[in-house]
């Protein structure tokens, strides 16, 4: 925005904004509004803010148009699985919002990319600029979009079909269940190399889409006995497909709330190299 010409005006405080703050900020050259979703942080404690539809209305009247950062792009309420979302974009988009941007990756699942929508007027104007041509994605990001977005048609169905629901959607039992199966297996691979237990914890949603909100998780954790953890996470990172993990004091973690079960007998082959791998001292 900066190399846009346009100069960024901060309004308000961190834990206090009110509207009259937005109004005393606005001149003759304020060109947009805009509100931007907090990222990889969360106020905790007395806050003040302005609610979305008083902003559009201020742009109503003021004539100004207003621009929502959502960014995590979420499309669906996740309250049904523990977890809140501000508002989704749908949500975002019918509250009157000139422009929603929001990634493609995150909780919408899809491709990373940045995605605009909104008003056709000013989605036009940027389709107009030159720098449109050099930030436009490919066919096959538009492609994997497409068949992202599909599957939000049918709510009901996105716990089976869509990657990220279904890992934010599974129950802790199912979760120990499959723990359990990996780590049995896996056992026979560190025979007297690594003591491997499943453990209960937390996973994380991501700081960019739900700061500080984490589920209940169970995670395989490996105590290595003649190797450092960290020697045994970049032997894992290193296989094909790359495996990554959490280091956890002397642990190397592995969350199952991200591992399928058809991702098991591939954690297994890749365990088979990497045993050899540190057995014979190169890394």
């Amino acid at each position: 925005m900066a190399q846009s010409g346009a100069e960024l005006v901060s309004v308000g405080t961190t834990n206090r904004t009110e509207l009259v703050d937005y109004e005393a900020a606005i001149t003759d050259r304020t060109a947009i509004i805009m509100e931007v979703h907090r990222s990889n942080f969360e106020i905790v404690g007395e806050e003040t803010s302005v609610m979305l539809e008083d902003l559009v209305d201020l742009g109503t009247k003021t004539g100004i148009p207003v621009v929502y950062d959502h960014g995590s792009g979420a499309m669906t309420d996740l309250s049904q699985y523990g977890l809140g979302t501000d508002r989704t974009v749908p949500e975002s988009v019918s509250a009157g919002v000139q422009v929603t941007c929001f990634s493609g990756d995150k909780l919408l699942g899809g491709p990373q990319a940045g995605i605009l929508v909104g008003q056709k007027e000013w989605l036009d104007r940027m389709k107009s600029d030159p720098m449109m041509r050099a930030l436009r994605v490919d066919k096959m990001i538009f492609a994997a979009l497409h068949a992202t977005l599909e599957l939000f048609l049918d709510p009901e169905k996105l716990p089976a079909l869509h990657p990220v629901t279904r890992m934010i959607s599974e129950s802790t039992s199912s979760l120990e269940h499959r723990a359990h199966i990996l780590a049995d297996r896996l056992r026979l691979q560190f025979a007297h190399r690594c003591g491997i237990h499943v453990n209960e914890a937390t996973s994380e949603i991501g700081g960019g889409a739900l700061p500080l909100r984490q589920l209940p998780t169970f995670v395989v954790a490996f105590t290595p006995e003649v190797w450092s953890n960290h020697a045994l996470a970049k032997a894992f990172r290193l296989q094909q497909p790359a495996i990554f993990g959490r280091l956890v004091k002397d642990q190397f973690w592995l969350d199952i709330r991200t591992i399928m079960p058809g991702d098991i007998p591939v954690i297994e082959h890749a365990a088979q190299a990497v045993v050899t791998q540190l057995d014979s001292g190169t890394e």
